[in-house]
C-alpha cells in the first residue's frame, strides 16, 4: 500500500509540474509585458526624483576615467622604462575602480540600492589598497601584483576538489604542478606568510588582514558603512531585517524588485571611494597637471555628494515606489505606492 501511494504522488507530482510548465509557456508573454510596463512607469519615478544625483556621479566617473587615462598615456613609457610595479598596480587598480563605479551607476538607476552598496564594497577595498600601496611603495607593489600566482592556485585547488560534483573537467596534474611550483617559488622569495590571502602586504603588517590594511591606510572610519554593504551581500539574518531599498520604513513589505529608496547612501559612499581612487593615482607622480586633474575630481566629488543629500531630503517628502511581491493575478498590482516617510 505504501508502495503504491508513493507512486501515485510521484506520478501526480510529475503531471503537476508538467501543466505549471505549460502554464508558464502560455502565460509567460503576458507577464513579461506587464512587467516591462510596470518596470517603465518605475523608471520614469526613479529618473524624475534622482536623475541630477545619478548624472553627477556618472560624469564624476567619465572625469575619472579621462583622467587615469590621461595619466597612463603619459607616464607610461617611463614605466615600462624602468619596470615601475607601483605605476602598473595604481593603474591597474584604477581602471577597475572606473569599471565597478559604473556598475553602481547601472544598479543605481535601475533601483537597486543593495546591490550598488555591495558593489561600493569592491570599490572601497580598491581605494584602500591603493592607498596602502602608493605608501609603501614599489617593493610592496610588486608583491602585491605577483600575489595572483598565490591566489590563483588556491582557487585551483578549491576547483579540484568540487570538479565532479559541479560536473567539469579537472585541472590536470601538469597544470597543478605548475601552479604549485610558482607559488612555492613566491612563498621561498618572500616568506611563508606570503601563502595568505594578504600575504602581499606580509613585510608592513604582522598578520595581515583587510581591516589592518585599512587602519594602516588611515581609512578604517568607514568601517560602519563597510560593515552595512557586507550585511546586504550575505545570507545573515540582519540581511534579512534590514533592507536599503526599504530604509523608509515597510516592515509589511517584502522587497522583491527594484525600489525608488536609499540611493543617497551607495551614490554618496561611491563619489567618495572613486575620487579616493582617482586622487592615489595622479598623486603618486609629482605633477602639477596631476595635482590640478586631483583638485577638480575632489571637486566634483562634493557636487555628487551634494546632489545625492538634496535628492535624499526631496524624495524623503515623496510617496515611496517599489516592485513588492506579487498578489494573485486576479488581485495584482505590479508596482505599490507605501505612505511617506
Amino acid at each position: 500500500m505504501e508502495r503504491l501511494t508513493r507512486a501515485i504522488a510521484s506520478k501526480y507530482l510529475r503531471w503537476a509540474t508538467r501543466a505549471t510548465t505549460l502554464w508558464w509557456r502560455l502565460r509567460g508573454r503576458r507577464h513579461l509585458a506587464r512587467e516591462r510596463a510596470s518596470a517603465r512607469a518605475f523608471h520614469r519615478i526613479l529618473k524624475m526624483r534622482w536623475s541630477a544625483a545619478l548624472d553627477r556621479l556618472d560624469l564624476l566617473v567619465i572625469r575619472s576615467r579621462n583622467s587615469g587615462a590621461a595619466f597612463n598615456s603619459r607616464h607610461r613609457p617611463e614605466a615600462a622604462t624602468s619596470n615601475d610595479y607601483l605605476f602598473d598596480a595604481l593603474t591597474k587598480l584604477h581602471a577597475r575602480a572606473c569599471r565597478v563605479a559604473s556598475e553602481v551607476v547601472v544598479l543605481l538607476r535601475h533601483g537597486y540600492p543593495e546591490g550598488a552598496h555591495a558593489r561600493w564594497r569592491t570599490l572601497h577595498e580598491i581605494a584602500v589598497t591603493m592607498f596602502f600601496l602608493k605608501t609603501h611603495g614599489p617593493e610592496v607593489a610588486e608583491r602585491y601584483l605577483l600575489h595572483d600566482a598565490v591566489r590563483r592556485y588556491a582557487a585551483a585547488e578549491e576547483y579540484q576538489k568540487h570538479h565532479q560534483a559541479l560536473g567539469y573537467e579537472p585541472y590536470s596534474q601538469e597544470e597543478l604542478d605548475s601552479g604549485r611550483q610558482v607559488r612555492d617559488a613566491l612563498v621561498a622569495r618572500f616568506g611563508d606568510a606570503y601563502a595568505t590571502q594578504y600575504g602581499w602586504a606580509a613585510s608592513v603588517l604582522s598578520s595581515p588582514t583587510f581591516r589592518s590594511i585599512e587602519e594602516a591606510a588611515n581609512m578604517q572610519k568607514w568601517r560602519p558603512w563597510f560593515r552595512m554593504a557586507s550585511e546586504g551581500q550575505h545570507g545573515g539574518s540582519h540581511g534579512v531585517a534590514f533592507t536599503l531599498g526599504l530604509s523608509a520604513g515597510g516592515d509589511d513589505v517584502l522587497l522583491a524588485g527594484a525600489s525608488d529608496a536609499g540611493l543617497a547612501d551607495p551614490g554618496t559612499a561611491a563619489s567618495i571611494s572613486l575620487v579616493q581612487a582617482t586622487v592615489a593615482l595622479l598623486t603618486s607622480k609629482l605633477s602639477f597637471r596631476g595635482a590640478r586633474d586631483a583638485a577638480a575630481i575632489a571637486q566634483a566629488g562634493d557636487e555628487a555628494e551634494r546632489t545625492f543629500a538634496i535628492a535624499s531630503r526631496v524624495s524623503r517628502s515623496q510617496p515611496r515606489v517599489s516592485h513588492v511581491l506579487p498578489r494573485p493575478l486576479w488581485r495584482r498590482r505590479n508596482v505599490r505606492v507605501s505612505s511617506p516617510r
